[in-house]
């Protein structure tokens, strides 16, 4: 048996992406699109930085940082956003964290921790 928050419960006659941002608003008290609206607002102008060593180096200490205070797993986007502040495409540093340590892969999330 599945059974549904009030948003979800709310949502079941298929309201439109608007009604659904209201709903939520009105539910929950957010909605994670006006969550994903300001963090677009805030990311730097111009092009996307290429992947350099440095960022690899910071993706360890990201992880040794999220170790410490007992993170298991981030998005892509979190580990983009610590080493880069949001300059390095989160998909091309994906593609090479999934290519050189697939072990880490949960996808769709990365194992920060063993």
């Amino acid at each position: 048996m599945v059974v549904l928050g009030a948003p979800a419960a709310a949502g079941l006659d298929g309201p439109g992406d608007d009604e659904a941002e209201t709903l939520a608003r009105a539910t929950v008290g957010f909605s994670e699109i006006d969550y994903e609206r300001r963090k677009a607002t805030g990311l730097p102008a111009g092009p996307m930085a290429p992947l350099t060593a440095e960022h690899i180096e910071a993706v360890n200490a990201f992880e040794r940082q999220a170790q410490s205070r007992g993170i298991r797993f981030a998005t892509f986007r979190r580990i983009a956003e610590a080493i880069s502040g949001g300059t390095v495409r989160t998909a091309d540093l994906r593609t090479c964290l999934l290519r050189n340590r697939p072990e880490r892969s949960a996808w769709p999330l990365w194992r920060v921790s063993d």
